[in-house]
């Protein structure tokens, strides 16, 4: 009897032992301004939190940030192109086949001909082939990297690697800061996005649902913007559309990253569900003055140089994700902070 039990609780240890985990890297790069200080503060501190509520534990999670202003206890420490690396290398060493690994990037993009895309940082700049190079030794089955910043689209050729998610808040070549990020948090908070891209509705938010809410919603979002050249503002009607841009754009006059709210703006309008005019389509005299969509939300998840855009010049694409190799098929069987046993 004693010997059957000692068996069964070493077989219990053993299973315990080998349980998947989640590894977690948040990058943070140089805000440049309070505004977007707040912006990318708020985006890192909610992905630590959501991931802490999915069940990751802290000691899982590392947070480099390259503001030096950002000094709360979740930050591990600062960001450099060399230190991501080298936190990548140590994630590798410890993580398993069966582990998920999470890599989440906020920060402001670059773009220079004859170098490609940088994520501004202090000292050299993070490349995504060094980013690219650092994890293809991670031996995680599960991997998924969510880009926030700007030039976000133009990492996926570098990025791209069976068994890996890109979520990319931009296409290449797009330069503007996005506000993606904003939504795609609110899609795993708030639970809106279940049920979403026709998946089930079970409580869960997969990557797939997160990622086509988030990229319908910012762009709904965007074009509710109507900018006012002699008040040097921007109208925007809707209750939780003019809190967004409170939140996102709030700040001194002249100071980078912030924008003036039109007095008119109706803060207790329903907001309303914009008609989206494709990428490429013509305009038409309802849009006049409205702000045109100058990020477009990207996913590659098929291990392919190339993303699929959620919105293009037929309008919001549809991700069947019915069969391997078909764009969001792993991303819709990909809970954060959930590793499949």
């Amino acid at each position: 009897m004693h010997r059957l039990l000692l068996i069964a609780v070493a077989s219990l240890c053993c299973q315990f032992a080998s349980a998947a985990s989640c590894q977690v890297l948040l990058i943070g790069g140089e805000p440049g301004s309070a505004v977007y200080q707040r912006r990318f503060q708020d985006w890192l501190t909610r992905s630590h939190a959501l991931l802490v509520q999915a069940g990751v534990p802290a000691k899982d999670i590392r947070l480099l940030s390259a503001d030096p202003g950002f000094k709360a206890a979740i930050v591990s420490g600062p960001a450099t192109a060399a230190a991501v690396v080298a936190e990548i290398t140590t994630i590798a060493g410890r993580a398993k086949r069966e582990d998920q690994f999470v890599c989440i990037i906020v920060g402001h993009g670059t773009l220079v001909e004859g170098i490609g895309p940088r994520l501004l940082m202090p000292g050299p700049d993070l490349a995504p082939e060094a980013l690219a190079k650092a994890m293809a030794g991670l031996p995680c089955r599960e991997q998924v990297v969510i880009n926030l910043a700007g030039i976000a689209g133009s990492w996926i050729a570098d990025l791209a690697a069976a068994e890996r998610v890109n979520l990319a808040a931009t296409c290449p070549g797009e330069t503007p800061d996005p506000v993606f990020g904003e939504f795609l948090l609110r899609a795993f908070e708030e639970r809106r996005a279940d049920g979403h891209a026709g998946g089930p509705k079970d409580g869960a938010v997969d990557c797939l649902e997160a990622f086509t809410w988030a990229a319908q919603e910012s762009v709904r979002w965007i074009a509710r913007g109507r900018y006012n050249g002699e008040a040097g503002a921007w109208r925007i009607d809707g209750r939780e559309s003019v809190a967004l841009f409170e939140k996102l754009f709030g700040g001194i006059a002249g100071v980078p990253g912030a924008r003036k709210l039109d007095p008119a703006s109706d803060r207790n309008a329903v907001d309303a569900v914009p008609l989206i005019q494709p990428r490429d389509g013509k305009l038409d005299q309802a849009w006049d003055g409205r702000r045109m969509i100058d990020e477009h939300a990207m996913i590659e998840d098929c291990g392919v140089a190339e993303g699929v855009p959620a919105l293009d010049t037929a309008g919001f694409t549809t991700f069947p994700a019915a069969e391997a190799l078909q764009p969001g098929f792993l991303a819709r069987r990909i809970v954060l902070g959930k590793p499949k046993p």
